[in-house]
C-alpha cells in the first residue's frame, strides 16, 4: 500500500476488505474494516516505524510505502469473518 491509504473519507459507509484465499476447497478468511479506522491505525504504525531504529541502529527514512503483517491484525479481531456491518 502507499500513503494514500491514510486518507480519511467522509461518512461511515467506507470499508476496506482484506481476504485470505486458502485454496479452491477452503473457505476464505476476511476482514471488513471501517476505512477511517484502518487509515488512522496504519498512519500510527508508520509513525512508530519511523521512530524505531532500523538495522544497525540506522534511522528509518520516510517513504510512501505502508506495510503490516497479518499478526498485527489482532487489533481488528472483531472484524474477522464478520459480515454484520451493523455491529460497527
Amino acid at each position: 500500500m502507499n500513503r494514500s491509504i491514510e486518507t480519511l473519507v467522509p461518512g461511515q459507509n467506507y470499508y476496506i476488505a482484506f481476504v485470505d484465499l486458502w485454496g479452491m476447497d477452503a473457505k476464505p478468511d476476511y476482514y471488513l474494516i471501517p476505512k477511517n479506522l484502518f487509515a488512522k491505525w496504519i498512519a500510527d504504525r508508520h509513525k512508530q516505524w519511523l521512530a524505531t531504529p532500523g538495522w544497525k541502529a540506522r534511522v528509518h527514512k520516510d517513504n510512501p510505502i505502508r506495510a503490516f503483517d497479518k499478526p498485527d491484525f489482532e487489533v481488528f479481531e472483531k472484524y474477522h469473518n464478520n459480515w454484520d456491518l451493523s455491529l460497527r
